[in-house]
């Protein structure tokens, strides 16, 4: 995929047979299904289950921004506890899946898109973040959940709104200029907080390129061309962090 433009996967996830990506619409299933589990089981740190407490009380609106973030996190505290309810992954990770999955699902729900609309745009998530994959690595210092599965759910939820390249190009780069930075530092409850925050910007970063606000073009490691920007990106977490891990596993140890 590393030749690959935006816009090839924009036409395939497009013109592509329904009969071929019909299947992740059972991926929709079993991650809704975990997520409902951490919310009324309150697994692992129960971070989904405090947010929706703080839906309840008035602190945070109900909106679809905090579903996201909420069904998403929820999803990740059953699957870190240990919750033995299978997802599905996004370019090998569960947790990716997650972030993949529920946010576009929660705005074409909003939308009362039709299953295929749904699974074009789940498609069009799924491949991006194994675009982005592709350039920071299987295994990466940075939060793959963030800058890659979110990015893709953010770029899908603009596709599913009605919007076309520009914006879904502006949706990324404001994701890049958003999250990335955030660090992996192992797999564990405290993951759902990186995919609660990477959730409620896919969807807010999707909602300001909609209406023209995006990053600046010369903006840190943002380039003119998505697809530059996303190399940028992978440059980064591949040259720029490459001590990160290291200096990571050291703190650990010495806590």
């Amino acid at each position: 995929m590393k030749d690959a433009k935006l816009q090839d996967i924009k036409e395939f996830i497009e013109t592509v047979s329904y009969s071929d990506i019909e299947f992740l619409l059972e991926g929709v299933r079993l991650n809704m299904d975990i997520a409902k589990v951490g919310l009324e089981e309150e697994s692992g740190p129960a971070i989904g289950a405090a947010m929706n407490k703080l839906t309840d009380e008035g602190v945070m609106p109900k909106d679809v921004i905090n579903e996201a973030r909420i069904l998403a996190s929820a999803a990740c505290d059953a699957r870190m506890a240990g919750v033995n309810m299978p997802v599905m992954s996004s370019a090998g990770s569960g947790n990716h899946g997650i972030t993949a999955i529920i946010p576009p699902v929660v705005m074409c729900k909003h939308l009362n898109c039709d299953d295929e609309k749904l699974a074009r745009t789940l498609a069009f998530s799924h491949l991006v973040t194994a675009y982005i994959k592709v350039f920071i690595g299987p295994l990466s210092p940075v939060c793959g959940c963030a800058v890659a599965a979110g990015i893709g759910a953010s770029a899908s939820i603009t596709w599913a709104l009605g919007w076309g390249n520009e914006e879904i190009e502006g949706a990324i780069k404001n994701m890049v200029g958003t999250l990335t930075g955030m660090v992996c530092d192992g797999a564990k409850g405290g993951c759902a907080f990186k995919l609660s925050t990477a959730s409620s910007e896919a969807i807010i970063q999707a909602q300001l390129a909609m209406k023209g606000t995006v990053i600046n073009n010369l903006d840190g490691i943002v380039n003119p061309k998505v697809e530059e920007t996303i190399k940028n990106l992978g440059s980064f977490s591949d040259k720029g962090m490459e001590n990160a891990d290291e200096e990571i596993i050291n703190i650990m140890l010495n806590n």
